[in-house]
């Protein structure tokens, strides 16, 4: 029995193994590409939409045969499965390419804002505030999904959350993509490969700057509780908060529509700026609790930063508070 290129084989395979990366193998040619589909660019792939069992797909295609940007991120999206992670659904290489096929969604998070701030859909923001939360919760239940799996994203920002809306109630769906740099964490006591420096600055925990000189300790803030460690020190001892760090940031582009520090273009002043305590400034008619919670999120001491469920428990309370009238 075949479904397309998928043999039964395989798709027993996907069950029973879902970390098993070989059963999500399809052969090339089952896999359309549509015409001028191409729907975006990075440094190590070019995406395109395609046609695969009748239905549309994206297809993120790497430069050169099959790598060690492909196999990380083919390997990892294999074992994930959540509402709010961008799927994986099957991959394919030649001597000279290799793909993954993934759900194809309508453009990410950023496109969205600046659309809707070009067409004056909502006066000063991007989105209504009881919308806002939601799109922030979904983010937070797919990142605390993946801190679940042992999985640090590395590069959490708006262009790498994908949304697909609803053409009949227009509600924002969305789901945390991008996968490239992601590492895994086995436990405690071995993770020691948090790379610093990757990433984007504007979103980036400041424990993650490398310092000029490695040697020399640095204290991150005068609350910090150990002001001893490196940044290098730091990131290793909490992996998963650089993870919340971005998330507020990525709060704060919701309620907003700007990227963090948009006033700031010199980096490397900018990273100074931040390690000094520099943070955005969040809308007045943010509701307190609300500004309270995306603050904890970027606090300077990653200890002090609220985990994933954490964060999805308050904003459940502050979207509850919100519809039933409750002031926050």
């Amino acid at each position: 029995m075949e479904v397309g290129s998928i043999d039964s084989e395989n798709l027993i395979k996907r069950l029973n193994h879902p970390g098993k990366i070989d059963a999500w193998k399809v052969a090339h040619k089952s896999i359309q590409r549509v015409p001028y589909g191409q729907i975006g660019k990075g440094a190590f792939a070019i995406v395109h939409k395609v046609e695969w069992l009748g239905k549309h797909f994206a297809k993120k295609c790497f430069f050169g045969p099959e790598g060690e940007h492909f196999q990380k991120e083919a390997s990892l999206l294999a074992g994930l499965s959540h509402p709010n992670i961008l799927p994986l659904f099957c991959f394919v290489t030649t001597a000279n390419s290799c793909s993954l096929v993934t759900e194809l969604m309508d453009g990410d998070l950023h496109g969205l804002m600046r659309r809707r701030l070009d067409n004056h859909e909502i006066q000063g923001a991007p989105f209504k505030l009881l919308e806002a939360i939601d799109i922030m919760l979904q983010v937070a239940e797919g990142m605390h999904y993946l801190h679940q799996k042992k999985v640090v994203h590395r590069d959490l920002k708006s262009t790498n959350i994908l949304v697909k809306c609803d053409e009949h109630d227009g509600h924002v769906y969305t789901k945390v993509a991008d996968f490239g740099l992601s590492k895994t964490k086995e436990s405690s006591c071995t993770y020691s490969n948090l790379t610093m420096d990757q990433g984007t600055t504007r979103w980036m925990a400041p424990e993650l700057f490398g310092n000029f000189d490695q040697s020399v300790p640095i204290q991150v803030c005068q609350e910090t509780q150990h002001p001893s460690l490196s940044n290098e020190q730091i990131s290793r001892r909490y992996p998963f908060k650089v993870n919340i760090y971005s998330f507020g940031m990525v709060c704060y582009e919701i309620l907003t529509g700007n990227i963090p520090f948009h006033n700031h273009i010199a980096m490397t002043e900018l990273r100074t700026k931040i390690k000094d305590g520099l943070r955005p400034n969040l809308p007045e008619q943010c509701p307190h609790q609300l500004s309270k919670l995306i603050q904890e999120c970027y606090h300077p001491d990653p200890a002090t930063r609220p985990s994933f469920f954490e964060i999805c428990l308050e904003l459940r309370h502050i979207m509850c508070s919100l519809m039933i009238g409750c002031t926050l």
